[in-house]
């Protein structure tokens, strides 16, 4: 009967394992997201503040 009940528990065990596993996948995928959606805003900061978009804006600004 130990044999059993060691089956169940690990049967128990790794079913749990599994959906931390795909809640940890879950969240892997959210944080790319939300990284990628950091990095593009941060890219679009970049470009305005490069030098010839400045002048460009400056120029209509001056017109």
């Amino acid at each position: 009967m130990d044999v059993l009940s060691d089956l169940e528990f690990f049967r128990q065990d790794n079913a749990n394992l599994l959906k931390e596993v795909q809640s940890l996948r879950s969240q892997a995928a959210l944080l790319r997201e939300r990284t990628q959606e950091l990095e593009r805003n941060l890219r679009e900061r970049v470009d305005d503040k490069k030098p010839e978009k400045a002048n460009v804006r400056e120029f209509r600004f001056a017109a």
